[in-house]
Parts: C-alpha cells; sequence; structure tokens
C-alpha cells in the first residue's frame, strides 16, 4: 500500500491496520504494550487519530470493543462500529468513493456496508479455511465460504499462489497470480556496522530465519541444523504460536547452546539483523505450504543473502536463486555450501533480481489490473 501511494496515479491511501482487541490491552497489557510498533498502534487506536505516514499514505488503527471477535455475527458488529468511524476518517481526508482492498475473508460484511466504491479487490495472500487449525471442521467449512463469497462479490482477486488461482478463478475470472516484494529501501540504508545488542554476542556464521513459529516448521531439521554445525548458530527471529506448536519445543533447541530465540522485532529493524546472518533459511514443512508463497526469502534476498529452503511448491521458479533440498541431508548439504561457497557475483545476482521484484513493481502490476478494471466498467 506504501508503494502504491507513491504512484502519480494513485490520489490518496488509508491503511486500515487490523484492529485491536481492547479486552486484550487489560489482560495483557505487557505484551500488548511490549514492543515500539504495538505501543504505537494502541496511540491510534485509542485516540482515533489518521496519522501521516507519507506524503498520500495514512493509517488509523481500529478498535474492536466487543470480544470474541472470531465469532463471525460478533466480528460484522464490531466492523459495523468501525466502518463508521471510517467513513468519517474517509470524508476528512476527500476520499468519495475509494477502491476497497480486502485480505480477511470475514471483511466479505464489507463490501454489503460499503456500496459507494470504485471497486473492490480482495488479496487472497492464505488458505484462511485451512490456517484457523483451532476451529472446528463445522467453523471452518463456513471460513471456507466466505473465501468463496468474497472472491465472487470483488471486482478483482489477486492471490498467491498458482493453485490459490486455479481456485479463484471458479468463483471469478477476473482473478490474478501476484507474488510478493521485497522493501529494497530498507535494505539500502541499513548500517551493518551497528549490531543489535541481543545478536552482537553470538557465534558466527549465523544460520537465520525470521518468520513465526508454528506447525508449518520442521522443527527436527532444526535440531539437526544445531548438531551438525556446532561452530555457528542458528538464530531465529519471530513469534512463537504457542498455541500451534508442541510447549517443549523451544526448551529442546535451547539446549543445544547454539540455539537463539530472539522474539519479534519491530519490522524496520529486521534489516539490521538480517545484515549479520550467513544464510537465511526457509524450514517450512513442505506438505504444510502446497497452497502459499512464503515471503522471506526476499527479505533474505533483499540483505544479498544466499537462502536454503526446503522443497516448497511456489518456491521452485526460484530456483536459480534459491538453494532447494529435498530431504533433510541435501538441506545439510546445501547449507554447508552456502556457508563455504558463496561469493560477491551470486550476491550480485540476488540484489538484481530483487530490483525488478521490489514492492514498487508489483504496485505497478496492481495499477495495471485495477486501471482496466475501471476502464472496463
Amino acid at each position: 500500500m506504501l508503494a502504491l501511494s507513491q504512484k502519480e496515479d494513485i490520489g490518496k491511501v488509508l491503511y486500515i491496520e487490523p484492529s485491536v482487541n481492547l479486552v486484550r490491552l487489560f489482560l495483557f497489557p505487557f505484551s500488548e504494550l511490549k514492543m515500539a510498533e504495538n505501543r504505537h498502534r494502541w496511540w491510534r487506536a485509542l485516540t482515533f487519530k489518521i496519522e501521516t505516514i507519507k506524503d498520500k499514505f495514512y493509517v488509523v488503527s481500529p478498535l474492536f470493543l466487543i470480544p470474541l471477535w472470531r465469532f463471525y455475527p460478533i466480528y460484522k458488529i464490531n466492523r459495523l462500529f468501525t466502518l463508521l468511524i471510517i467513513r468519517h476518517q474517509l470524508k476528512i481526508l476527500g476520499i468519495k468513493k475509494p477502491v476497497i482492498w480486502l485480505c480477511h475473508p470475514y471483511d466479505e460484511c464489507i463490501l454489503d456496508y460499503m456500496n459507494d466504491r470504485t471497486a473492490s479487490c480482495f488479496d487472497w495472500a492464505e488458505l484462511w479455511s485451512e490456517w484457523f487449525i483451532e476451529f472446528s471442521s463445522k467453523r471452518l467449512h463456513f471460513v471456507a465460504e466466505l473465501e468463496e463469497r468474497i472472491i465472487r462479490k470483488s471486482d478483482i482477486s489477486f492471490v498467491v499462489s498458482e493453485e490459490l488461482l486455479k481456485r479463484a478463478r471458479r468463483y471469478n475470472s477476473n482473478s490474478y497470480f501476484l507474488g510478493s516484494g521485497a522493501p529494497i529501501e530498507m535494505f539500502q540504508n541499513t548500517d551493518e556496522n551497528f549490531i543489535p545488542s541481543d545478536i552482537k554476542e553470538i557465534r558466527k556464521p549465523i544460520i537465520g530465519y525470521v518468520g513465526t513459529i508454528g506447525e508449518r516448521i520442521d522443527v527436527p531439521l532444526l535440531l539437526k541444523i544445531s548438531d551438525n554445525f556446532p561452530d555457528g548458530s542458528l538464530v531465529i527471529i519471530g513469534k512463537l504460536l504457542k498455541d500451534r506448536i508442541d510447549a517443549d519445543i523451544p526448551d529442546e533447541l535451547e539446549k543445544k547452546g547454539n540455539v537463539y530465540f530472539l522474539g519479534e522485532k519491530d519490522y524496520e529493524l529486521l534489516p539490521l539483523y538480517i545484515s549479520h546472518f550467513k544464510v537465511g533459511i526457509i524450514p517450512y514443512i513442505p506438505e504444510k505450504m502446497k497452497l502459499n508463497e512464503p515471503t522471506k526469502h526476499y527479505d533474505y534476498l533483499a540483505a544479498g543473502k544466499p537462502v536454503v529452503s526446503t522443497a516448497l511448491v511456489e518456491l521452485v521458479r526460484f530456483k536459480d536463486l534459491i538453494l532447494i533440498a529435498a530431504t533433510h541431508d541435501e538441506f545439510l548439504k546445501l547449507l554447508r555450501e552456502a556457508i563455504n561457497k558463496d561469493d560477491v557475483d551470486s550476491s550480485r545476482k540476488r540484489l538484481n533480481f530483487i530490483e525488478k521484484n521490489s514492492w514498487s513493481a508489483r504496485a505497478d502490476e496492481i495499477l495495471e489490473r485495477i486501471n482496466t478494471l475501471i476502464e472496463n466498467k
């Protein structure tokens, strides 16, 4: 959305963050206010402020007043309250008939609430009917219905994998593949001489992973990495989804002595950490990532780092840039190769690729599709 706001064809972009839940602030104040990014988000939510981030780019943080938002009837009520405020904010910004961009199937209700729009887009970046693993089969079936409904009702859909594209086109022929992108500016402005204190004393070479730690992570593979690279370190940056993994996993890994969980970091700090990786890894279980393109390889590549991944379907097209392993043994072999044989030419090749796959390039793709859509309407 930031990249879109920087295009001449675009007027203003109002980015509506995922809603914050007031009850969580009372129940878990420490975890909610721990990170500076979250504290700032709560300030926006509680003051109902529109914050100007850059020219033409504005951010609001909605507040859900009623708990248990995952129950759809409650979600719809919360969303209705939210939209009353957002309509007022749109009026302040002088946005009369917006192009609406949605990315969650629950927001299907917004298409009923906001008829005064120029067009609507659904960004299908996750198969939500499989993501909510804690839901009952009945509720997951309902989420799948919402996914179908929002795709049918949207003017255009963008998806992140070839398989999702096939599914989306069953419901809406105006559906297109849209890959992820890299925030090039963040990595170009990184001061590699500055070392964050919590990574400063960690033994190198650093094998790094950035992302959530949940049911998709191949934990046995991480254990093997630790065992096979005793002179290096495995650094894991991201949120532990404790309800989605075995509770003993973090302890089991940390007992190895060369594995470090550094927790969540503000997004703008990630380049500082990745710059000190020797290799970036994508240790997902392929069977659990059939319909999604992971995004972290763009960040690793933007930092010029070699990448080693398990054999994910959506990464095959990057095989000239990423080392892809079909087995644990092959992963360890390629990881050793990435550490010992990487060179300047390979790094330059990665950076050249990223320049053509920035978020600005993705914004151009989006604009071309939407402009054609509006002209045809």
